[in-house]
């Protein structure tokens, strides 16, 4: 896979991760209170559990790949009327 499709992928996993932390931490919060049905908060366990674990490895994924391809930020360019 390339190294920009990648970084997409992570970043795209990394915003459906942040919306699985904010939803089990409502969870949570139901399961601390004691409501009587808890089938809808242990689903939002069963798919944001898998969603953060997979923004790990794609992210560190992202990263090792940028490393051994040896990919190296763009140095800006010299300003207008000066030379090199």
């Amino acid at each position: 896979m390339r190294v920009r499709t990648l970084r997409l992928l992570a970043i795209w996993l990394g915003c459906l991760s942040s919306l699985g932390v904010l939803l089990l931490f409502l969870a949570l919060t139901d399961f601390y209170h004691g409501e009587a049905d808890l089938s809808l908060e242990w689903m939002v366990v069963r798919f944001a559990i898998p969603a953060i674990v997979a923004f790990h490895v794609a992210a560190f994924t992202a990263l090792a790949a940028e490393r051994t391809v040896g990919v190296k930020r763009h140095a800006p360019s010299p300003a207008a009327g000066q030379r090199q």
